[in-house]
């Protein structure tokens, strides 16, 4: 037998990083007793291959310069205070940028955890901790002409800490399921906003991005701004 291997899918731009690739197979039949199946099969290695989305535009005001922070077990850390200057010192740090439209895609350079959420069958368990999480401190720095509040727009996947000049401005969680049941959990800048009091001068934005499983990142845009 013979088997000749083609080409027969491309998805461009699936920002999901190093992962095990899975197809959902939509089965059909006239059948009215068998009606419509989905099959989840796993593709083997070596047989699929990721490959970098083509340049594309990033809008004004995405923060697209970043580094990143090894990834660490969420539940041994306190997510609402800053790194301590010692910490932050000590850590060894990775430069990524974000990637069109302005994604910062964690799970290209760090894997990410595959956990199964105590809430998900029972809604009021989501403000347990999840065993298995993980976080990434992500850093950056935001240059001001002047003391002034900027508003930021932020999507993330699926946990975040925001922290400006070692102060914590926000917390939030946005993973699948997490904020009602049919909620997907996908990232966009309309996930949450909030109001930055920048310094004059150099500013540090801090976020640590944590995560549950499937895709990791974020993406930030600040009004008004163009990076340097």
């Amino acid at each position: 037998m013979f088997l000749r291997i083609m080409t027969a899918l491309v998805i461009p731009g699936v920002m999901i990083g190093s992962h095990t690739l899975f197809l959902g197979l939509v089965v059909a039949s006239s059948s009215a007793q068998t009606g419509v199946a989905v099959q989840r099969v796993q593709i083997p290695d070596g047989l699929y291959q990721f490959i970098p989305a083509p340049d594309g535009y990033v809008p004004n005001g995405i923060l697209t310069k970043w580094s990143l922070s090894p990834s660490y077990d969420a539940r041994v850390r306190n997510l609402e205070y800053p790194l301590s200057p010692s910490e932050s010192a000590a850590m060894s740090r990775q430069d990524v940028e974000a990637e069109p439209p302005g994604f910062v895609v964690i799970n290209r350079y760090r894997e990410s955890p595959q956990i199964q959420r105590t809430y998900e069958h029972d809604v009021s368990k989501r403000l347990e901790p999840q065993p298995g999480m993980k976080v990434v401190y992500a850093r950056t720095s935001i240059d001001s002409d002047r003391d002034q509040v900027k508003k930021l727009n932020i999507g993330y996947s699926d946990d975040i800490s925001a922290f400006l000049n070692g102060k914590i401005l926000y917390r939030g969680r946005s993973a699948q399921n997490y904020r009602d049941p049919d909620f997907l959990g996908i990232v966009n800048l309309d996930n949450d906003m909030l109001y930055i009091p920048l310094n004059k001068g150099r500013n540090e934005l801090v976020l640590a991005v944590g995560e549950i499983g499937g895709g990791w990142g974020f993406i930030c845009r600040l009004e008004d701004y163009w990076e340097n």
